[in-house]
């Protein structure tokens, strides 16, 4: 898996999902970042297809960060290297998840205080 492990653990706005092919199901996954102070644009942190993929879903599960299911994003974003800052070109769909995940954030905070 390529992965750079401190900013793994950091990243709070991964993209997945699943393709198949006529004779395999691959499953792949993409684990973004944004941290404005740091980088102009969100940032490819992991990156992985088959059992790969399994981890990064695995980690992103025992981080509870949300998983988004974006075959297109996917295919677009594999293109790109682990480090790599997503392309212009790709900042209104990557932006759709950031606002996906920033709507969940949201949910559960309101979630968290009405529970106390």
């Amino acid at each position: 898996m390529e992965t750079n492990e401190s900013e793994a653990n950091q990243s709070n706005s991964p993209a997945t999902t699943s393709t198949t092919n006529r004779t395999t199901f691959i499953k792949e996954a993409i684990a973004l970042a944004y941290h404005p102070d740091g980088h102009s644009a969100p940032v490819v942190v992991a990156k992985g297809s088959g059992s790969m993929a399994e981890q990064i879903m695995k980690l992103a599960d025992e981080y509870n960060v949300p998983l988004m299911n974006n075959p297109d994003l996917i295919q677009e974003l594999t293109t790109l290297d682990v480090l790599d800052e997503i392309p212009e070109e790709l900042y209104k769909a990557v932006a759709e998840v950031l606002a996906f995940i920033y709507k969940l954030d949201e949910q559960s905070k309101l979630q968290s205080k009405e529970g106390q």
